[in-house]
C-alpha cells in the first residue's frame, strides 16, 4: 500500500480523469460530493496516488428499523430505529485497482467511524454492495442485513481494532 494520504474533500482535487468503472460513482465525485460535504448530508474523504485522485470514500448517518435486523440482533436493541453510519460510497479508480487502496479507504473510514460512535453513540455500519463488492465486505467482518445491505456492529469493529 503506497499512497500519499486520506484527506477531508477538497476542491483542489481533479476528478475529471478519475473512473472507477462505475458511472454512477464517476457522476458522484465530479457533480455531488463537493454540494453533498457542503450542506452536511455527507462527508467524502479522498484518497490520493502519485498526485492523482486515487479513490473515495462517503460516509453519511443512517438508522436500522428492527424489523430489518437479523434475528440475533433483535433481542439486544431497543424495539424503536437504531442509529448507524452509512458507508455510501467507496470507489477506487481503475487504474489504482490492486492496490490496497479500497481496504485502506474501508479502514480510513472504520476509524472514523468509531471515533464518531464515542462521541454520538451508534450501533452498526451500513454499506449497501454491490455484487462485485460482497466478498471484500464479508472478509471484514460484515454480514448481510437484506439484498445488498450489510451491517458490522460496532461492538464487532471495536473487538477488531482493540
Amino acid at each position: 500500500m503506497n499512497f500519499k494520504s486520506i484527506q477531508s474533500y477538497s476542491t483542489s482535487y481533479a476528478f475529471r480523469h478519475f473512473d472507477c468503472g462505475d458511472p454512477n460513482l464517476n457522476k458522484y465525485i465530479r457533480t455531488h460530493a463537493k454540494q453533498n460535504d457542503s450542506n452536511n448530508l455527507s462527508k467524502t474523504y479522498i484518497c490520493e496516488n502519485d498526485d492523482q485522485v486515487a479513490g473515495f470514500v462517503t460516509l453519511c448517518n443512517a438508522q436500522i428499523e428492527l424489523e430489518a435486523m437479523p434475528e440475533e440482533y433483535k433481542a439486544s436493541n431497543p424495539k424503536y430505529p437504531v442509529p448507524a453510519i452509512r458507508i455510501a460510497r467507496l470507489a477506487v479508480d481503475i487504474n489504482q485497482q490492486s492496490k490496497g487502496i479500497g481496504k485502506a479507504l474501508l479502514w480510513f473510514a472504520l476509524r472514523k467511524i468509531l471515533q464518531a460512535a464515542y462521541i454520538v453513540g451508534t450501533k452498526f455500519v451500513v454499506v449497501d454492495a454491490k455484487e462485485d463488492a460482497r466478498g471484500f465486505y464479508e472478509k471484514y467482518g460484515f454480514v448481510l442485513l437484506a439484498d445488498s445491505t450489510y451491517i458490522l456492529p460496532i461492538e464487532t469493529l471495536i473487538k477488531s481494532i482493540v
